[in-house]
Order: structure tokens, then sequence, then C-alpha cells
């Protein structure tokens, strides 16, 4: 009796039916009563049709008659999904039906556009999933959903972008750049929340609380390669401002008023924020800067009738292909393709020319001329004077064509095997070269 007990408690295997179930991949045993409130069949294609039709018009007339923020890129529907799209930002697919209420508004997906040259940034299908039913149920007690949708996505959006950003410029800071660069928070903004913060929320209740966060304000320096790391020479470098406007807009402000090398207007930098990067920033913003300054020493001295004599004589020289055709831009080309090699050529005589570029890394001037016209201690000399401010560009340049003629004419005559005089009379020199300046013959280059 004791045993039977026992096997009466051991459960009772259905052997058959499982066996079916592995071998067949279905269950044909299932009493008739449990058939007949099981599952309904499909719809016929017709029937699915008719309703895929009914549902998308629906939808569009939700669309219709729902407010939506001026942000927003496109709204488009197709077979009765609304695709919702802000560039650079987020893209949602949306349906009508949360909990069964065709009047309100259903999320079947959501990404984010926000990436680097590696892609979008990804969340993690948990907290994805938190975020669209929190935002679903925002939506439906408010009476302008897609403000609602746009304004959470939107600020997670800009946080997520700022992220990205500071941690960009740390790891320039701390890569090739080093020294040249720093990068400071120096403010927090007043409006949105951090992106980490607001995952991080998600991660835990699954709630989305925008409120009690500051967005960071980050402050980049450069051309400070070779000079001291303290604030002082922070405080004087050029700087790009980079935060969260009012509008929760990322804005990036230069220090000092920069012109576009390509327009030849005030320049305008932004970040593509569906492919963020600080370097191609900070890199536009130097060539910018660069073109400013040759450009503002360009017109000195061609205010100099000694120095610019023709159009030719004081020259800003950059890539021939953006000279012909500055227009036209490839995708896969950046701005410091386009304005690397900028430099201001100034003519010595003849075809010479003494060349004035500006150092990427600390913004020094640069002077370069073959050694036949100028001994590279004479630029060395007039380099430091124009870096340090103690004589204007038009000195500079008239004493280096003084310079490069007079060399000339010592390596004339010492081909010619004549002897040069240790002195010679001023008046008489200044007679000789500001004829030679007044002519027009060339002089030929040996």
């Amino acid at each position: 009796m004791h045993e039977g007990l026992q096997q009466a408690r051991a459960p009772t295997f259905d052997v058959p039916s499982a066996l079916e179930v592995m071998l067949t991949g279905s269950y044909q045993r299932l009493p008739r009563c449990i058939e007949d409130i099981g599952s309904q069949n499909k719809l016929s294609p017709d029937e699915e049709k008719h309703a895929l039709q009914k549902l998308d018009t629906s939808v569009r007339y939700k669309v219709l008659v729902t407010p939506r923020p001026k942000e927003v890129s496109s709204i488009s529907v197709t077979d009765g999904v609304a695709v919702f799209r802000v560039d650079g930002e987020f893209k949602v697919l949306l349906t009508l039906g949360y909990r069964g209420n065709l009047d309100l508004w259903r999320i079947l997906h959501m990404e984010l556009l926000v990436g680097e040259k590696n892609g979008p940034i990804k969340l993690g299908e948990i907290r994805r999933f938190a975020l669209g039913d929190d935002i679903e149920r925002r939506m439906a007690v408010s009476e302008n959903p897609f403000s609602v949708l746009y304004a959470i996505l939107h600020e997670l959006s800009i946080s997520l972008a700022m992220d990205t950003i500071i941690r960009q410029a740390n790891v320039l800071r701390h890569g090739r750049w080093k020294e040249a660069i720093s990068s400071e928070r120096i403010s927090d903004s007043t409006t949105g929340q951090t992106g980490n913060a607001a995952v991080m929320q998600l991660g835990q209740d699954g709630e989305f609380d925008s409120s009690g966060f500051r967005l960071p304000v980050l402050k980049l320096n450069y051309w400070l390669d070779g000079k001291n790391s303290g604030p002082a020479e922070s405080d004087l470098s050029p700087f790009i401002k980079i935060e969260a406007g009012q509008d929760m807009q990322i804005k990036c402000q230069h220090s000092s008023f920069i012109l576009d090398p390509l327009t030849d207007k005030e320049a305008n930098l932004s970040l593509d924020l569906s492919c963020i990067d600080v370097e191609k920033l900070i890199l536009k913003a130097i060539a910018c800067n660069r073109h400013t300054r040759l450009l503002d020493i360009q017109r000195q001295l061609c205010k100099n009738v000694q120095i610019s004599q023709s159009p030719k004589d004081v020259v800003l020289k950059r890539d021939v292909g953006v000279a012909k055709a500055p227009h036209k831009k490839t995708e896969k080309a950046s701005f410091a393709d386009f304005c690397g090699n900028e430099v201001l050529q100034v003519r010595a005589y003849g075809q010479a020319y003494i060349v004035l570029g500006v150092n990427i890394r600390s913004g020094r001037f640069i002077l370069q001329s073959p050694k036949n016209i100028l001994p590279p201690s004479a630029l060395v000399d007039w380099e430091e004077a124009l870096n340090k401010g103690s004589n204007t560009a038009t000195e500079v340049f008239s004493s280096l064509r003084t310079r490069s003629i007079l060399h000339l004419l010592v390596s004339t005559g010492s081909f010619f095997g004549l002897k040069v005089a240790n002195c010679l009379n001023n008046i008489v020199m200044s007679l000789f070269l500001n004829l030679i300046s007044r002519c027009s013959i060339i002089i030929p280059l040996i």
C-alpha cells in the first residue's frame, strides 16, 4: 500500500504527446473545447488589405489633425505606419492602438540618429522599451502628443551629443593634439538633462525624469603648442564655445570674428549630430582663423605701393581645384582638405616670392623662401619680430624685399667674379632699390 501511494504522488507524463511535439512540431490531440476558445485563424488577404487601408486612413487623418513641432523634418505614412523623423537626432515609427484605443498612439520602433563616424549611438533593448513605454503613457494623456514625443527624444539626443563631444575632445587632448588644445567645462546650461543621467534613470525604474539635470558647456582652446599650459595662455588663445542654447540646439561660437576662406563671409561653425567630429570642427576653426589673419596682412601690404604694384604681387594661395570651383564639395573631403595649405605669397622680385604661413598647432607665423632668395637667418629674425608684434607686416616685408634684392646683387656679382664693397652709400642704394621697384622688367631668378 505504501508503494502505491508513492506512485500516485509521482507526476504523470504524456509521453506520446511529447514525442509528437518533438517530431512534428505540432499537437493534434488538443481537446475540442480548448480549440474553440483558442486564437482564431488569420484574416484572409482581402480582409487584411481592407483593414490595412482603414488603419492607414485613420493614421493619416490623425497626423493631419495633430499639431507637430516645427523642428520635425518629416512625417510620412505608409501602410498604417507613421514615420516621425528629426534629422540628426531620432526616428520613430508610430501607429494607432495604444492599449486597444485607436485614438492613442503606439510606438512600434525607435531609433537614435545621433552618432559618430562608426555609426549612431545604440540604446540597450531594455532601456529602449522602458523609454518607449514612458513616452506612450505621456502621449496618451497629452493634448499634443507629438510635442511630448519630440521634447523627450530631442533632449535625450542633445544630451547624448554633448556627452559625445566632451568625450571626443578629451580623446584629442590626450592623443595627437596633446598640448596644442585644451578643453574645459566652463559652466552648465539651465535646461535639459545629461544623456548619462537620463539613461541611468531609465535603467532603474523605467521612468523618464526631465527635471533637475544640466547640460555642460564646453570651451575648446587651440593654438597652444609651445606655450605655457597656465590659465593666462588659455585666456589669450582663440577658442570655440559649444553649448545647447535656450532652444536646446547645439551652437558653436568662436571667440573672435573669422571669415570662411571658401566664401569670404563670416564663418558658420556647426556640428553634424549624425556624424559628430570635434577634430573636423577644430580644423575648420583653424583654417578660418588663419585665412582671416592672412587676409588682414594682405590688405595691409596692398596699401603699400612699393610692395604691391600689381594684383599678383601679394596673393593668397590655396589649392588650385578649390580656387577654380569653391562651391564643389565632395562628401569624403573635409574642410581642411580644401584650405589646408593656404599661404600668403609676397613678390620679392621677378618670379621670386616670400611665403607667409601659419602653424596649425601654435598659430605662429612662418616665413619661407628659397635659400637663393634670402638666407635662413634673416627669415628667423623677422619671423620672430612678426610674431611678437614688434614690427608691422609692412615693415617686415619691406625689409625682406630689400634684403632679397641685395642678396641677388651679391650673388650676381660673385658669379661674375666681382668684389662687393663692405659699405654702400645709403642714398645711392635707396635710389637704386626704388628704381628696381618701379621698373617693370623681370629680374631673372639665379
